[in-house]
């Protein structure tokens, strides 16, 4: 029972690292873009 426990939490903590890295990427990415057509247009 632990031994099933331990490695769906390992299962999860993967997972929820690999969405996490998702997100930050995608998240710096936006940004980025942001950034380069506010520089580009700079809209008051």
């Amino acid at each position: 029972m632990n031994g099933s426990i331990i490695s769906l939490s390992r299962q999860l903590l993967r997972t929820t690292a690999l969405v996490t890295l998702l997100a930050g990427t995608v998240a710096g990415c936006n940004t980025l873009t942001r950034l380069s057509q506010v520089g580009d247009e700079p809209k008051i």
